[in-house]
């Protein structure tokens, strides 16, 4: 991890930044948790997660768009990750996700860092839609309904925003 990171998005508690070879460690520590990984396929071995960061690396690439990790301002600690990912290319709809270290879980992080990746893909990513799974087996309560443009019509309730279980995932992941 780079000391003093330059965040390109922020919330009042949280920075982003994009993933670089040299976080390999961060990676192993959230992907290489089974309790984040539990709902998504997890555990991952030391080559899936490898994998895994590569794959962050070249969808910013592509797409200037990742599962961004999340450090808290006040203290540069590394929390998780949170972003979007392509859902139906060449049309501006992206899926959107998070992963939290679990000593981070019922801090209202992932509902903050939501948030704030929603309002940047609805504005300088100029998404036109987002597309949003819940798992059932997560018993998430949803926060506060926002309206949502989905495939460019409005959504009463934004079903991606929870609190409760801030390893909640949201939008299918890659495997």
């Amino acid at each position: 991890m780079t000391s003093n990171p330059t965040y390109f998005l922020k919330s009042p508690r949280l920075g982003f930044r994009a993933w670089s070879m040299d976080d390999v460690p961060l990676a192993l520590t959230l992907w290489g948790n089974p309790e984040v990984t539990r709902t998504f396929g997890g555990p991952f071995s030391e080559a899936q997660i490898h994998e895994r960061l590569a794959r962050e690396i070249a969808n910013q690439l592509a797409y200037k768009l990742q599962y961004w990790p999340v450090f808290l301002l006040d203290s540069d600690e590394f929390a998780g990750c949170c972003g979007l990912r392509p859902y139906k290319q060449g049309k501006q709809i992206f899926e959107l996700g998070f992963h939290f270290c679990p000593q981070f879980w019922g801090k209202g992080l992932a509902t903050e860092s939501a948030q704030t990746v929603i309002t940047y893909a609805f504005g300088p990513l100029g998404a036109k839609g987002q597309q949003v799974q819940m798992r059932p087996e997560l018993h998430v309560q949803v926060e506060q309904p926002r309206p949502a443009i989905v495939a460019g019509q409005r959504s009463g309730v934004l079903q991606g925003i929870v609190r409760g279980l801030d390893a909640a995932l949201l939008g299918g992941l890659a495997r």
